[in-house]
């Protein structure tokens, strides 16, 4: 199960967020973990927008905090397994 992301800093133009991945690498029995940084914030439709320079192209959008970054966590491993190399 993955560990929460932890919001480590507020202010006026979103919050930092600090995320957990845990995937398997291709090829190999292991799992790594990686640290994502994540930059959240809510629009003023209502919705929320993260998104990380850790991981290009990631952006992720949700009604609520928690449906934003369970969202990105999942881009986040799409986006890494498919740069990661193929065997």
């Amino acid at each position: 199960m993955d560990a929460p992301a932890v919001v480590t800093d507020r202010g006026n133009t979103g919050d930092r967020c600090r995320m957990l991945l845990s995937a398997p690498l291709p090829c190999e029995v292991q799992t790594v973990e990686q640290i994502v940084n994540l930059h959240v914030e809510r629009l003023p439709e209502g919705v929320y927008l993260a998104t990380s320079d850790d991981v290009p192209g990631l952006v992720a959008q949700g009604r609520t905090l928690s449906e934003t970054l369970e969202i990105a966590r999942d881009v986040s491993r799409r986006l890494l397994d498919a740069s990661a190399p193929s065997c």
